[in-house]
């Protein structure tokens, strides 16, 4: 719950950052969150993207992802340091203080990354590239100037994993260890016996291609540097405003991925701390996860209060976040659903058509998968079952969903834009992607048979 609360705080705080929301609700329903917004904020909200013309305002932004990047490092590295059980429970809550403090700005930027103010950019580039392409070389030419041509923190991990299969065995602290490094791919993951595991299998897997780590490396900054000189080529023909805008854009992939593996891998990292208070309190870790709000945290430890189990048990099944106006509120249980359905009120007949953002172009039909971002289990349920050719349904991809995006004829997912993890990947991959549909999870179901058109940026339900 802390994370959905950070989730929460960081689209109604940072005013002076793009994609800021005056009014927001963010639904959570037993752990699998939605947010929402009216269109005049959501289009408020892309507007605000147009600040980001100014080349002032983007260096100043990547200025803020970086400064967000080393505060996590210091402070990681401070906690690392620390005997927690030798802590009073007031310096505890200092602590955990400090991590949402940083969780909600991480965040921030992150969303920012995504590419849902971005559009005003993209224009721009596309207008500038359709001055010398059309058609599908257009788009090609679009898609080879945002494909990030630095190393980022996915393939260091997969090159650092490959030099682990190399090892032969392993250990389980060396298996820990890179776990924590990247902790990204253990979102919602509290067990660190089940991270190992999962490393286990994938080493199976990675013993089974044979790779070594230095001709990987030397391979990826080949293909780098390839990419870079084709860059090189397109942009010649363009102005330097435009060079830089794309640039920009560009790096936001990356840097979305380094940001990801702070906030998204922040509770596996600093699991201690949360184990820590679990002992203190008596309520289990999983528990206390998802049902804790900052201000409990702070009841217990600085007053002794804990939560009601019956209130544990509302919130573990439906919670809102909600701020409309100058009212701003959290509401919980059969309450929370009511006052969510008063606010959206009734939906319309699902339409046969989804609407989003092409990320890479492409036109398929296949089986729909629907695959959940909630944690280790469900992605190891999801492996099991996903199929080669189905097409990859989520609200957003996780990197430690790269082995389902392989198999997939498409991807399709909620949430994200031009530099999503989505739409990045899918160019490395070369697969048709849509992604910002808003309801692709909640209007399709696992078997439909669909047409991916991400030229268009339309998915259709096939009758």
């Amino acid at each position: 719950m802390l994370m959905c609360q950070a989730w929460f705080e960081c689209f109604k705080g940072y005013p002076r950052l793009p994609e800021h929301v005056a009014e927001f609700l963010f639904d959570v329903r037993k752990g699998f969150a939605t947010g929402y917004c009216t269109d005049d904020q959501f289009q408020m909200s892309r507007k605000s993207g147009e600040a980001l013309f100014l080349e002032k305002n983007r260096k100043k932004l990547n200025s803020g992802f970086l400064g967000t990047m080393a505060q996590w490092r210091q402070f990681y590295n401070y906690f690392r340091g620390i005997k927690l059980a030798s802590l009073t429970n007031k310096q505890l809550l200092r602590l955990l203080k400090k991590y949402y403090f940083l969780l909600v700005k991480a965040n921030a930027h992150f969303k920012i990354s995504g590419g849902r103010v971005f559009p005003p950019l993209d224009r721009k580039l596309k207008a500038a590239l359709a001055s010398h392409y059309s058609g599908n070389e257009l788009e090609e030419k679009y898609a080879l100037l945002l494909t990030p041509t630095s190393i980022d923190v996915l393939q260091r991990e997969e090159a650092d994993f490959i030099g682990l299969a190399d090892m032969r065995e392993p250990t389980d602290a060396a298996l820990l260890a890179h776990a924590e490094k990247y902790a990204l791919h253990f979102y919602n993951t509290y067990d660190r016996k089940a991270a190992i595991s999962f490393l286990r299998k994938r080493l199976i897997e990675e013993e089974a291609l044979g790779r070594g780590r230095f001709e990987y490396v030397e391979k990826l900054r080949a293909e780098k540097a390839r990419v870079l000189k084709l860059q090189k080529q397109v942009e010649r023909s363009l102005k330097r405003e435009i060079v830089s805008i794309a640039q920009f854009l560009r790096v936001q992939g990356s840097l979305r991925f380094e940001l990801k593996n702070y906030w998204a891998g922040a509770e596996f990292r600093f699991l201690a701390m949360f184990e820590e208070i679990s002992r203190r309190s008596g309520i289990p870790l999983v528990e206390m996860l998802a049902s804790f709000k900052l201000e409990d945290y702070g009841a217990y430890l600085a007053d002794g209060k804990k939560l009601p189990k019956f209130e544990i048990k509302k919130r573990r099944h439906y919670y809102s976040f909600i701020k409309i106006g100058k009212m701003e509120k959290f509401i919980s249980g059969k309450k929370a659903q009511k006052e969510v359905r008063r606010i959206l009120g009734k939906e319309s007949k699902p339409s046969l058509e989804l609407l989003g953002t092409p990320a890479n172009a492409g036109h398929v039909e296949g089986r729909v998968r629907i695959v959940s971002a909630s944690g280790l289990a469900e992605l190891e349920e999801s492996l099991a079952k996903f199929e080669d050719g189905n097409i990859l349904v989520t609200t957003m991809t996780q990197p430690n969903m790269v082995f389902l995006m392989k198999k997939a004829a498409a991807i399709v997912t909620d949430q994200g834009g031009m530099t999503s993890h989505a739409a990045v990947a899918s160019r490395e991959f070369g697969l048709p992607c849509i992604v910002g549909t808003n309801f692709a999870t909640k209007r399709l179901k696992d078997g439909d048979l669909v047409e991916v058109d991400a030229n268009k940026g339309i998915v259709r339900k096939k009758k």
